[in-house]
């Protein structure tokens, strides 16, 4: 396993330099116009403009990757396909009472998915703008779950007459590889504890288990309630009418022989069908503008937060509340955004340790777990973060589950969304072995050792009944310990904990009252909460995002890039949207890095299949 893995990392590691070194080339070749940087660049925000928020690919709490490789992707015009939240929020609350701003426009073409927490916090800030009178519409040729979510919430929803709307049902689906598995004869030696732990279901069944198949349609009912009540309440729609619309679909297309977009807008479902010239003629003349006059009147997402010289509506003053984003996958030593190392989560958690302007410490978390050992060496921090008396808030994004609660539970309080995921207790390991596979083609191993037991692992070769019996040993200690510290910390019996255990997965709303967590609320409710223990004067804190230093040279590569992207000097050879060849990259890529990002030295892991809703 470790020779396949080292090969598989170190081929992928090498292809991504070589593309780095070739796209830095590249890169040599722009350098002429870096008198521009001597140029103060700035945005001037019209009266009477225009912001168009373009929503692209997936709604993130931190964006992947090392920010100089992030911003020349975009240069090089290979678009990562997220969006940050903060960044939508941050651009809303800002044109809330930003005069200049008449309209904005929500357009969702190319937004895939968010989280319904997500979503969520989008939505309720897009409420407070309309509450202060500010006009936002939506715009799509066609809707998603996710992306009709923010779109109900707005003044108008517009669709293309040619487009559709077909808000599918919340699901959860999986590859299952049981009898390939039995095929190409590797031994996966399976170890677990949690009936409810479907992590390494793929890899022993060809179906869902019963156990998972319960939890998974009790979290979707529960997703599908919430969202479809929201909708309804601000859309006005009867009770039940997105389900009614979604169910009755098929038949009004036979019956009426009209097609997705007239059936949309005769049940209330959108506003108004239109073309996007036909929206853009409607703007010059509502405004009475042509066609440049509506060009400069326009402005997106980035530049907006640019010309406010802001990215996270970030304000520090003499006590704060520092803000850490931990939102991946958690694993072993230093790791780039986007990911959870252990090393460069503690080194953050000490920063807010040592930093005396930081009076209280929001560790907002987003992570399905991972390696157990990186979240037992995490969770260890916290509690000698916590020696400060310094409060700790957590607060839950779209999942905190397995390793993602093992870290979420020394919280002083803990806050979550009704709809995020939490819970997963439990462990599991597993180690795959390819004697047989070898054997088939006339490879053996053997050997003599001077001990009865060998713990050493070895892909080659078929692991011993004792080494089995002491890694399932091991297994159900880890568990045991990860139940004991769940009572420890959140003040409740062991017997209580095992019966909300067991790998079994809960909404936040059902964490509250099952005692897993405190609150529901968002990141604004868990900073008011950790400003209030601290016993900071409500109106008189700053806020302080923690992050990864990032070096004066690669900050200055960095700042060239963007400022060259900010005058157009993009070198786009890429579309956003994909082609069928693209998206079965895209599914092998998540599937192998899923697999290799799997790091733990004891091979032991905390981690939670349940971020795919």
């Amino acid at each position: 396993m470790h020779f396949i893995k080292n090969l598989f990392g170190f081929i992928w590691t090498n292809l991504g330099r070589l593309r780095r070194f070739l796209n830095g080339l590249l890169l040599f070749f722009f350098f002429s116009v870096l008198l521009v940087l001597l140029i103060p660049v700035k945005y001037d925000v019209n009266d009477k403009s225009i912001l168009l928020i373009n929503l692209k690919g997936e709604l993130v709490e931190q964006l992947q990757g090392d920010p100089f490789e992030r911003a020349a992707d975009e240069f090089f015009g290979e678009i990562r396909n997220e969006t940050l939240v903060q960044d939508v929020i941050d651009t809303l609350e800002y044109a809330k009472t930003d005069k200049r701003i008449s309209l904005i426009i929500l357009r969702l073409d190319e937004f895939t998915y968010g989280g319904l927490s997500k979503l969520e916090r989008i939505a309720n800030t897009i409420d407070s703008l309309r509450d202060n009178d500010k006009e936002i519409i939506a715009f799509a040729e066609s809707y998603n779950r996710s992306s009709y979510y923010l779109a109900a919430r707005t003044n108008k929803i517009f669709l293309h007459p040619d487009g559709y709307i077909i808000p599918e049902g919340f699901s959860f689906y999986s590859n299952y590889y049981s009898d390939l598995i039995d095929k190409i004869k590797v031994e996966f030696n399976i170890f677990r504890v949690g009936s409810y732990k479907s992590a390494i279901e793929p890899f022993v069944r060809n179906n869902m288990s019963d156990e998972s198949r319960e939890t998974r349609l009790r979290l979707a009912k529960e997703f599908w309630y919430k969202y479809e009540k929201d909708i309804v309440a601000s859309r006005k729609l009867i009770d039940n009418g997105l389900t009614k619309y979604s169910k009755d679909l098929m038949e009004e297309i036979e019956d009426t022989e009209q097609n997705i977009a007239t059936i949309a807008l005769s049940n209330n479902i959108v506003d108004e069908l239109i073309t996007k010239n036909q929206l853009l003629n409607n703007l010059k003349k509502e405004y009475q503008l042509d066609d440049d006059e509506l060009e400069e009147r326009m402005i997106s997402m980035s530049n907006y937060l640019f010309a406010l010289n802001s990215e996270t509506a970030e304000h520090e003053s003499e006590k704060n509340v520092g803000i850490i984003i931990a939102s991946g996958q958690i694993q072993d030593g230093n790791q780039p955004s986007g990911l959870i190392g252990s090393d460069s989560l503690i080194s953050l958690i000490k920063e807010a340790q040592k930093d005396e302007s930081v009076n209280a410490l929001v560790l907002r978390i987003d992570s399905p777990g991972g390696s157990a050992f990186a979240s037992e060496e995490i969770l260890e921090q916290l509690i000698e973060f916590k020696s400060t008396e310094k409060p700790l808030i957590i607060s839950i994004g779209s999942v905190a589950a397995s390793g993602g609660y093992w870290i979420a539970m020394a919280g002083d309080e803990i806050f979550a969304s009704e709809v995020s995921i939490t819970g997963s207790i439990g462990i599991f390991a597993m180690l795959p072995t390819i004697h047989n596979t070898l054997a088939e083609i006339g490879i053996y191993n053997d050997g003599v050792t001077s001990n009865d037991i060998n713990t050493d692992f070895y892909i080659d070769r078929e692991l011993s009944p004792d080494l089995k019996k002491i890694i399932q040993s091991q297994i159900e200690h880890g568990y045991r310990t990860f139940v004991n510290k769940v009572a420890i910390h959140r003040d409740m019996r062991s017997g209580q904990v095992e019966s909300l255990a067991d790998g079994q997965v809960w909404t936040g709303k059902e964490a509250l009252n099952n005692g897993l967590i405190d609150r529901i609320g968002g990141l604004d409710d868990a900073v008011l909460e950790a400003a209030s223990l601290a016993k900071i004067d409500s109106l008189n804190y700053g806020i302080k995002l923690i992050e990864d230093d990032f070096s004066g040279t690669r900050l200055f590569s960095k700042s060239i890039i963007e400022t060259l992207s900010v005058f157009g000097f993009n070198y786009q050879y890429s579309k956003n949207k994909k082609n069928p060849i693209q998206r079965i990259d895209s599914f092998i890529q998540k599937r192998i890095s899923l697999l290799m990002q799997f790091n733990d030295p004891k091979g032991i892991y905390a981690y939670c299949f349940c971020e795919d809703f």
